[in-house]
């Protein structure tokens, strides 16, 4: 099958599901997500038609709620259903982790291309403009599909923007979907939940850089559950985190991520958790935290 079939076969699907939803029939919906689920099992890393579809999962996950031209906070709350992206959550965690090995090397997480790493980004940005979390019932309904998916995502901060001077949050459009006096509080009660020592510095924070953090949060300790402790330190080389505000968030978070890795490994209940995995983080924090001699 071409690429241009291919293309036309997930838009068939994409409107065979629109319409099962919206004249209640189950039997189609069960049906398309069960062909989306046996693609993303199927489909072979190396096939030309992997990065169609991995591009179209997650500018279906990109879009939802795409309601920036809406003027009134109801229409934009009806837009920013979490239901709509849960749907696509299971082909999208499906495709990034078949074939790939229990634990695995971190070059394979960062061999996408720059827009394909920027599409991962937004789709976690836009999870968390529709108020996904750990805690939150399409989080808890589909905690699986989201490790899956954090497990196998680069890092929410751009690797072309660590020595830039000025962070792009700001003018990142998804981090801005939404936005709304009543969305804005919600989404401050949701990082003030996982940062609850960290009042004062929330309320001097933006709506964007709100999202920013709960999107950070939700994908390393997701990570962290999956035995990597290490892919926060990236945040800190990032000009986002350049204000006192972002930065106290920020070490905040990474306290809560190494517990929680630390928690897990101390159980010795896994095998993701071990010695010789504990010895790669360790070996990865050193590196980090490393500075080359100037000469």
């Amino acid at each position: 099958t071409g690429q241009a079939e291919f293309q036309l076969l997930l838009k068939f699907y994409d409107r065979a599901y629109r319409d099962g939803i919206s004249k209640g029939y189950n039997s189609v919906t069960d049906a398309v997500k069960s062909a989306l689920a046996y693609l993303s099992i199927t489909l072979k890393r190396e096939s030309p038609l992997y990065g169609v579809y991995l591009v179209h999962l997650l500018e279906n996950v990109v879009n939802k709620g795409d309601a920036t031209d809406l003027e009134n906070e109801r229409q934009k709350d009806l837009a920013l259903a979490a239901d709509e992206i849960s749907p696509l959550l299971r082909p999208l965690a499906l495709l990034v982790s078949s074939g790939r090995g229990q634990q695995e090397n971190a070059d394979t997480i960062t061999s996408y291309d720059q827009d394909v790493s920027a599409l991962f980004r937004d789709a976690w940005f836009n999870i968390a403009v529709h108020g996904i979390s750990m805690h939150s019932p399409v989080g808890q309904d589909h905690f699986e599909e989201l490790r899956l998916l954090a497990k196998h995502s680069p890092p929410l901060v751009s690797e072309d923007r660590m020595e830039a001077t000025e962070s792009d949050v700001e003018l990142n459009t998804i981090l801005r979907r939404g936005m709304g006096s009543q969305r804005f509080q919600e989404q401050k009660r949701n990082l003030l939940a996982e940062l609850p020592g960290h009042e004062a510095e929330i309320k001097r924070l933006s709506y964007s850089q709100v999202v920013f953090l709960n999107a950070t949060i939700l994908v390393e300790k997701l990570r962290a559950l999956s035995g990597k402790c290490t892919g926060f330190l990236d945040y800190f080389r990032d000009p986002a985190i350049a204000t006192t505000e972002m930065a106290s968030c920020m070490s905040a978070i990474a306290e809560k991520v190494v517990a929680s890795y630390l928690s897990l490994t101390m159980s010795g209940k896994s095998e993701d958790f071990s010695v010789a995995y504990l010895s790669r983080e360790l070996a990865a924090f050193f590196i980090a935290c490393s500075h080359r001699v100037e000469r």
